[in-house]
């Protein structure tokens, strides 16, 4: 899920402190969902006695209101004896009729909560209900499970539902648990013509029942959670193609519910073929397509951003980063669902990260940029670590800057310390694999890779998944009778207080080109010594490939021993900052964006100002040159 304003949720769990894996194993701590709100946690832990197989749907549906009448059939069986199936309905729904194994039953209800009696193992329950809701019980902004807006640029009016975290039960009756996948469904949904309906799977049947209804039938054979069923209605138009996927040479639909509008169409196209580039990247990178029996398509909403249900998007538009983040979860998040929302990396991490692959192989000269922008959210959060903790805080589960930007970061760390772009995607293939239609948690991706890619994961797991913050680096060049680089780190979080990741340096050369060389880092202060032969001049870059989330706070060099003394003040800035040196040489003064592009070139003497006026705000880098000595440091525009 990906959205411009963030879905929140609420929901209950229990956890043991973390520390060392040694000393507390994550494996071992298999945490429950309980959702806080609507359910005791008794009620929740009795749900997980039974597992619902099968799924038929039959609903009239509307695309100018959120009133739905018809019924839902669930088949399933218990794992171990209770009394009861229980099931969540938003109680402004009125109950028209329950049927348990093909009788007619009686059935008690509380709130949300649905209890219907039951003695046999096996169990078929079908609720006929009918209503609209006002207001959501189970989610703040209300409403949230089947939402009717109208399209304000098109006038198209149109009716979605969007069930994530728990928000199924606001259309219809459901068990909501991640660890419960439904083996397949059959989908029925009654409409006005010339309406469309998309929904999950393979789209059976289109069937006119009287001239102004029309039914369609979607049927799914693929295991699926129950927050990634849906269906939108509105009077699109069915924009439809194949791609080829050579890894299993045969093609795939692509089937698109846009809005019926010429001028729509035409401007969005481009966009939409695209879509067939991504799967056949993503089918290479992560493996085959997860659903290739069925499709992959898009139906167009008020969504702020999109929904990955599974096989068939809930999206706003098509930009490219969108239509990419909404595909990847098919294989991160619907083939392999995270197995606890603590983990929701494993869905929006992954999802996230899929963007800058995308960008990486089929728009390059744009992936610097995209890499750099997770890196700059990310470092908006100086605490606070990737994996969710405190599950009683709605906006921390799906915050950008830490689940989906951070995550996204850290997975080009994990990237760079596997060292081998081929064993990296094999891993990742391995672990789709292996969790296939199922459901993990991090820990399960930790093992995984560990095993495929011979790594040992500890260090980067504590420190950059369970750990918090990132490192600042200040890094001293001293040339004498040697060279000698030091290192220092500090970090913006004081739990975790070093980032051991190995660090590159881009060194400049005397009189050769420049070189990187990668450092291990086992302390906050350390002193990397190397014969003058080599021609070391100074350190011009800190992580030149941006492989770590950091943040440099200065550079200095020195030969001879000579001390450098420099100011830059204010930062942040506005219109200008002032420059004190102790240098009696002039000296240059470079100034660029984080892309590298020098913006400011000019020649001063000891005290100087150096005027903003042009720049928009954002941060950017200084760098002042003396003689063979270099200072650069990062300012900050307001």
């Amino acid at each position: 899920m990906k959205f411009f304003l963030f879905i929140l949720f609420i929901f209950f769990n229990t956890y043991c402190s973390f520390g060392q894996f040694t000393t507390c194993s994550k494996s071992a701590n298999q945490l429950r969902n309980l959702k806080s709100a609507g359910l005791s946690n008794n009620s929740l832990i009795r749900m997980e006695k039974y597992d619902i197989s099968y799924l038929l749907m039959n609903l009239n549906v509307s695309n100018t209101s959120t009133y739905i009448r018809g019924f839902v059939t669930q088949k399933g069986f218990f794992k171990t004896e209770i009394d009861s199936v229980l099931l969540e309905l938003h109680p402004e729904y009125t109950i028209d009729s329950i049927i348990l194994n093909k009788e007619k039953t009686k059935y008690s209800r509380e709130n949300q909560l649905l209890k219907i009696p039951n003695k046999s193992k096996n169990f078929e329950v079908s609720i006929y209900y009918h209503g609209s809701i006002k207001k959501s019980q189970l989610f703040f902004m209300g409403g949230s499970g089947i939402i009717n807006k109208m399209e304000e640029n098109l006038q198209k009016k149109v009716t979605y539902t969007l069930s994530e975290p728990f928000s199924a039960s606001e259309w219809w009756p459901s068990k909501q648990s991640l660890n419960d996948k439904i083996d397949s469904a059959d989908l029925y949904f009654t409409t006005l013509y010339p309406n469309l309906v998309g929904s999950n799977g393979t789209l059976i049947e289109k069937k006119k029942l009287t001239d102004s209804l029309v039914q369609f039938h979607w049927k799914t054979n693929y295991p699926s959670t129950y927050y990634l069923f849906s269906f939108s209605v509105a009077p699109y138009l069915d924009f439809s193609f194949k791609t080829f996927i050579k890894e299993v040479n045969d093609s795939l639909l692509i089937q698109n519910y846009i809005y019926n509008d010429s001028n729509f169409l035409k401007k969005n196209i481009t966009n939409i073929k695209l879509t067939g580039d991504y799967l056949k990247l993503y089918s290479k990178k992560y493996g085959v397509y997860p659903f290739m029996n069925e499709k992959y398509g898009h139906c167009l909403s008020t969504i702020n951003g999109g929904m990955e249900h599974q096989t068939m998007t809930t999206i706003l538009n098509f930009d490219p980063y969108l239509v990419a983040h909404e595909l990847a979860h098919q294989w991160w998040g619907n083939h392999v669902t995270c197995g606890s929302f603590q983990d929701i990396w494993l869905n929006e991490g992954f999802a996230t990260y899929s963007e800058y692959i995308m960008y990486e192989n089929i728009f390059p000269n744009k992936k610097n940029i995209v890499l750099n922008s997770f890196h700059e959210r990310a470092k908006t959060q100086k605490t606070g670590s990737v994996w969710v903790l405190d599950t009683l805080s709605e906006s921390r589960i799906f915050s950008r800057e830490l689940s989906y930007d951070k995550g996204a970061s850290i997975i080009h760390t994990l990237r760079y310390i596997i060292n081998n772009d081929s064993l990296f995607f094999e891993g990742l293939k391995f672990f789709q694999n292996k969790y296939a239609h199922s459901f993990a948690r991090a820990i399960d991706f930790k093992n995984t890779i560990e095993t495929k890619c011979n790594v040992n994961l500890n260090d980067y797991f504590n420190q950059w998944y369970f750990g918090e913050g990132y490192p600042i680096y200040s890094v001293k060049t001293v040339i004498d009778d040697s060279t000698r680089i030091h290192v220092n780190q500090v970090t913006t979080s004081s739990k975790t207080s070093l980032f051991t990741t190995p660090l590159e340096l881009l060194l400049s050369r005397k009189n050769m080109t420049d070189t990187i060389l990668k450092f291990s880092i086992t302390q906050n202060n350390m002193v990397f010594t190397f014969p003058n032969v080599l021609n070391i001049n100074y350190v011009k870059s800190v992580d030149p490939n941006n492989y770590i989330i950091n943040d440099v706070s200065s550079f200095l060099n020195m030969e001879d021993t000579m001390q450098v003394y420099i100011k830059v003040y204010p930062n942040p800035a506005n219109k200008e900052i002032s420059i004190v040196t102790k240098e009696t040489n002039s000296y240059i003064v470079n100034l660029y964006d984080l892309n590298g592009n020098i913006l400011k070139k000019e020649n001063h003497n000891s005290f100087s100002k150096i005027s903003l006026t042009d720049f928009k705000p954002g941060i950017y880098l200084i760098e002042i040159l003396s003689d063979n000595k270099k200072y650069t440091t990062k300012i900050i525009v307001e």
